[in-house]
C-alpha cells in the first residue's frame, strides 16, 4: 500500500470517528463554549468547564476547571476547601529527569483578562481522603478562594475521567 493510499485511510477513519460523536457530547461541548464566551465578555471572575473525577470514600479526587479574571486587577488563588474531603489542595502534575509525580502549587496569579485552566496533567484541586464516594452525575461544593475576590462556592458535577 503507498503512502497516499495509507493517509487516505488515516483521514477518513478520523473523519468517521469525529462523525460518531454522541448527541449528548455535542450538546456539552456546546454548553461549555457558551460559558466560556460569557466568562471572556464578564468584568468578574468567572469559573467554567468545572469537573471532578469520581473516587471511591476515603479515596483521592481530582478537581478542573478554568477560572477567568474578567476584572481590570490582578487576583491570586490562595486556598481552596471542600466538605467532601478531609484536605484540599492545589497541585501541579509534572515530568522531571524521567519522573513523573505531582507536588503542591504555590498561590496562582491569574492577570487582569485572562484564563488559568486547571486540567488533567497540570494544575488541579486534589481532593484527599474523600469522606464519601463520588460517583458519576453527583455534585459537589468546592470553595476556591481568591486573594482580592474572596471566597466563591463552586458546584462542581462527577464525571469518570476520560
Amino acid at each position: 500500500m503507498n503512502f497516499n493510499k495509507v493517509l487516505y485511510l488515516f483521514l477518513m477513519t478520523g473523519c468517521i470517528f469525529a462523525g460518531c460523536q454522541s448527541d449528548s457530547d455535542s450538546e456539552t461541548k456546546q454548553k461549555q463554549q457558551e460559558a466560556a464566551e460569557h466568562a471572556f465578555r464578564s468584568t468578574s471572575v468567572e469559573f467554567t468547564d468545572q469537573w471532578a473525577q469520581a473516587a471511591q470514600k476515603d479515596g483521592n479526587s481530582a478537581v478542573y476547571l478554568q477560572i477567568y479574571n474578567g476584572t481590570a486587577t490582578a487576583d491570586t488563588l490562595v486556598a481552596v476547601h471542600s466538605a467532601v474531603a478531609g484536605e484540599a489542595a492545589l497541585h501541579e502534575s509534572f515530568q522531571e529527569k524521567g519522573l513523573t509525580g505531582m507536588r503542591p502549587a504555590d498561590r496562582l496569579v491569574i492577570s487582569p483578562k485572562s484564563m488559568l485552566a486547571l486540567q488533567p496533567g497540570g494544575l488541579h484541586i486534589m481532593l484527599m481522603n474523600t469522606k464519601q464516594r463520588l460517583a458519576e452525575g453527583d455534585s459537589i461544593q468546592v470553595v476556591i478562594e481568591l486573594a482580592r475576590t474572596g471566597k466563591k462556592e463552586v458546584t462542581v458535577p462527577v464525571r469518570l475521567a476520560n
